[in-house]
């Protein structure tokens, strides 16, 4: 018992990036606070089976979120969320299989991030 609960923790930390509650493998980050943004006003959720990318803005700060992500460590792409608050826009990105994708979210005003609220680099496969 006591090394399967060692295993979990040991997975836990392996893959924080890992988003829980997915039907497949899936991964999800929110943006960060700077004020006067709090954390998780924005966040990116990306589903490996199918490639689909969820952008979301969460708060009525004034703010888009955008991601940029890149595939195959390949040019940087990005895909923005801009319809206000509680607002949801999926991208299907479309992808082949087995590649490695990367990704971070930002909040951005007028096109230009705000680099305060920039997540952390996700690490993911399609």
């Amino acid at each position: 018992m006591a090394f399967a609960v060692a295993m979990a923790a040991l997975l836990a930390i392996a893959a924080p990036a890992r988003a829980e509650g997915c039907m497949g493998p899936c991964w999800g980050k929110d943006t960060r606070a700077d004020a006067p943004y709090t954390a998780g006003a924005g966040s990116a959720l990306f589903f490996a089976d199918g490639e689909y990318m969820y952008v979301t803005d969460w708060h009525k700060d004034g703010a888009g979120v955008r991601v940029h992500f890149s595939v195959n460590y390949g040019a940087w792409q990005e895909r923005t969320n801009t319809n206000g608050a509680h607002n949801q826009t999926l991208y299907n990105l479309s992808y082949g299989e087995n590649l490695s994708f990367r990704f971070f979210v930002c909040l951005s005003n007028n096109g230009t991030n705000l680099a305060g609220t920039c997540s952390t680099m996700v690490y993911a496969h399609t």
